[in-house]
């Protein structure tokens, strides 16, 4: 009886699927940097073994080996560091992700770039995908709350209200974030109006006309820290041009404000803090 009692036992665990974290990714490949951001805040990047050229955070993804662009990453180099798993964005990577996922590599397949609730959802799925789900609860969770400390420190420090924001990021044509996009949502989220925020498009671009009818208080030049960036002195000639009642102007070198992802209440202190240097400055 104990034999077939034993018996019944290894066939259980035989049969039984892995443990928490067995079988899990060991050879990640992160086409986009909220991407590598993500697995780093989740404890993962100790299995992070190829990332893209615009990666930056944290330092030590700079070391690893790239894959190549943000838009054009190389299935060769991707094949070459020989992955167990490739996460890519939805709208940039879907083709490649497909060959990869026909060559027989695990795909993942985000949409973190549009919204907020997408860096959200992209952070859950990436942590379930990965045996992280704890640590990516605990993480959105930690962001939730610090953007709700964010926003009643703006509504202290501005009792009669935040001045209006304009994010400027391009300036030849000037385009903006408008209000169908991640940088709007952080901004509501943490009390400071988006000048554009009416405008439902991800970056619209502004004609002067529509510069005179939002009448933005605070200009912030969002720069990148690799690629292109909104020039500083072509901006103030096209707003010198026009009559607004403008406080000032911030530039913001910081790519948590440009990378929708988990660095999300990053972008929010780095806007307030800019908000306020100028607010405190002005004339």
């Amino acid at each position: 009886m104990l034999r077939h009692a034993f018996l019944a036992f290894i066939l259980i665990a035989l049969l039984a699927p892995p443990a928490n974290g067995a079988n899990q990714p060991q050879r990640i490949v992160s086409l986009a940097p909220a991407i590598t951001e993500t697995l780093f805040l989740l404890g993962a990047g100790n299995c992070v073994v190829g990332v893209t050229d615009y990666d930056t955070f944290p330092e030590v993804v700079r070391e690893l080996p790239s894959v190549g662009g943000y838009s054009n990453p190389s299935i060769e180099r991707i094949l070459s560091i020989k992955p167990d798993l490739v996460v890519g964005i939805k709208t940039f990577h879907r083709e490649l992700l497909d060959r990869l996922s026909e060559m027989g590599i695990k795909t993942l397949e985000l949409t973190m770039h549009r919204r907020l609730y997408n860096v959200k959802e992209s952070i859950l799925a990436l942590g379930k995908a990965i045996g992280k789900e704890d640590a990516a609860e605990a993480l959105w969770g930690k962001i939730t709350s610090g953007l709700e400390n964010l926003k009643e420190e703006v509504a202290r420090r501005y009792r009669d209200g935040a001045p209006s924001i304009l994010v400027v990021v391009w300036h030849e044509p000037l385009i903006v974030a408008g209000g169908y996009s991640y940088l709007d949502d952080v901004m509501r989220a943490i009390g400071l109006p988006n000048a554009a925020g009416s405008i439902r498009y991800t970056f619209p671009q502004m004609s002067r006309e529509k510069l005179l009818a939002l009448n933005p208080k605070i200009v912030i030049l969002a720069k990148a820290e690799r690629g292109m960036s909104p020039d500083r002195d072509a901006v103030e000639r096209l707003l010198s041009d026009l009559p607004l009642d403008i406080l000032g102007m911030a530039e913001v070198k910081n790519d948590a404000i440009l990378h929708p992802g988990p660095r999300a209440l990053e972008a929010a202190r780095v806007l307030v803090e800019a908000v306020a240097e100028v607010s405190e400055n002005a004339p």
